[in-house]
């Protein structure tokens, strides 16, 4: 143990705070199939734990020939994770004097505005400098044995959507009490304070959210308690920043005049870090060519869209301003002006997207040429009732969308935007209301209501095609709108009717 950092490190049982990390000299990473590993960690309650921020510093400095070994386990990681260079079936590390901080974790944001898919990014002024994903630490034991909740709650704290002239605040889920976290409350009432609107005030609206699903898998042993695996993951492990991270990819779509503030606050105060929105498509042509520093298509700073022109201007300014609230100390600006690519990605960000990629194949083709006029969402098990409507009105003239589940969901994605996009109708087919209540159902409806309800489609419609519960049972947004019953023995007959609430097909 660095002789330095004993203050700073305790007992496992006795560092839980807001700030927990646990610190491991051994893990075992294991492929599980093309593209996935599984990541095994062990540990107890006497296990050397970071509980406050000044431990981490005093890791790095007190850990021997420390810039050697990182550089080396992070080529060995990396080669793991990103290459299968020579198809082991395992890497495991063991290394008494160097250690890795489990666990921190975030969410790498892929928002849909303006009919573009941009990757959100914070921009860091201290190590490591640059584009960072929404992201934290473990604040409990609980978030040490479930650490994908861990991401769900970063997110939302440092990323608040609003949009200022609709006075419309955007959240998980409308219907919950309209509770917010102390951190999270603190935000807020400063943001009040700068932009003299008050946040918490706004109208709250339901956000249309898809967590996209990871190749990789998580098993967390702690003596004295059930082992806890977490699916569907982005494993990330630095040896640069010796940290192992829980991440995940979150689809948020945002209709035209919304802002994006930092919710981040430090020392009682805004930090108001730059916010940079990155086109998808030139970001991961960018990062494929090696390139080393990333500049936005545009950004949020101050509670305001700015030009992505003017974004040296707004990172001196905010760098100026954290020095100015004392948020920088003079190693920190020290380190910040000897930094040479101050648009760099951490390493963090560079670890999630390129594992994204890596999960994508092919795309596969989605059928003719004709733009969707009508948009046929289902789940579970209303595969078939959803592909009788698609045949009924193809044969009617129209052009539905119904996705596929063999599609890759990293394309499906984008297929379903568009097809939202160009779609007039919504048509919800469901044998119970549960089934509308999924992942992707959730965010079609919801999509398609926030274009209505923006002006974006002020003629569109949404219809429900349902059979076996009443009505009164559909998701809210439904509810305003007609739903047509239908008999699974005897399906024409609603067809005929929900034929005609739709219309003709477009000329």
């Amino acid at each position: 143990m660095p002789p330095d950092a004993s203050e700073f490190i305790r007992p496992l049982a006795q560092a839980e705070n807001q700030f927990l990390q646990v610190l491991l000299s051994g893990f075992r990473l294991a492929r599980v199939g093309s593209g996935s590993c599984e990541l095994v960690v062990d540990f107890d309650r006497n296990t050397p734990a970071i509980w406050n921020r000044r431990g981490r510093e005093a890791i790095e400095r007190g850990t021997p020939d420390f810039a050697r070994k990182a550089a080396r386990y992070q080529d060995e990681i990396e080669r793991f994770l990103l290459c299968d260079e020579g198809n082991e079936p395992a890497y495991v590390f063991q290394d008494p004097a160097f250690r890795f901080r489990y666990c921190g974790g975030g969410a790498l944001p892929v928002i849909r505005m303006d009919n573009e898919d941009y990757y959100a990014l914070f921009y860091r002024e201290i190590r490591p400098i640059g584009w960072n994903i929404p992201s934290g630490i473990c604040n409990s034991r609980h978030e040490l044995l479930h650490p994908a909740g861990m991401a769900d709650r970063e997110l939302f704290e440092e990323l608040v959507p609003v949009h200022l002239d609709r006075r419309e605040r955007y959240v998980l889920n409308a219907d919950a009490p309209p509770s917010v976290h102390p951190e999270q409350a603190r935000s807020l009432a400063l943001w009040h304070e700068r932009l003299g609107a008050d946040v918490t005030s706004f109208d709250r609206v339901e956000l249309p959210v898809k967590w996209l699903t990871g190749p990789d898998t998580l098993r967390v042993r702690v003596a004295a308690e059930p082992e806890q695996t977490v699916r569907g993951i982005f494993l990330n492990i630095n040896a640069t920043d010796y940290g192992i991270e829980i991440n995940r990819i979150v689809k948020l779509n945002l209709g035209e005049g919304c802002v994006l503030l930092d919710g981040e606050v430090a020392a009682g105060r805004l930090l108001d870090r730059p916010v940079g929105l990155f086109r998808v498509d030139r970001f991961n042509d960018a990062l494929r060519r090696g390139a080393t520093e990333f500049r936005p298509d545009r950004f949020f700073h101050g509670g305001r869209p700015q030009e992505a022109g003017d974004f040296d201007r707004a990172r001196i300014a905010f760098v100026e301003h954290c020095c100015a609230d004392h948020l920088l100390s003079d190693d920190e600006l020290d380190a910040y002006r000897a930094e040479e690519h101050k648009y760099t990605l951490c390493p963090t960000t560079r670890g999630i997207v390129l594992r994204y990629l890596r999960t994508m194949g092919e795309a596969p083709a989605t059928g003719g040429d004709a733009l969707p006029d009508v948009f046929i969402s289902c789940g579970g098990t209303d595969w078939q009732p959803a592909d009788r409507v698609r045949t009924a009105l193809i044969g009617g003239g129209h052009s539905p969308f119904l996705y596929k589940e063999q599609f890759r969901e990293t394309h499906i994605c984008e297929a379903i935007d568009q097809a939202l996009e160009s779609a007039r109708c919504l048509v919800a087919v469901a044998t119970a209301p549960a089934n509308l209540a999924r992942p992707w159902t959730k965010y079609e409806i919801y999509s398609f209501l926030h274009d209505i309800n923006s002006q974006r489609k002020p003629t569109g419609r949404m219809l429900s095609f349902i059979s076996g519960f009443d009505p009164v049972d559909l998701p809210r947004p439904l509810r305003l709108y007609q739903a047509i019953p239908f008999d699974p023995t005897n399906v024409e007959p609603a067809l005929g009717e929900l034929a005609k609430h739709i219309g003709p097909p477009p000329s």
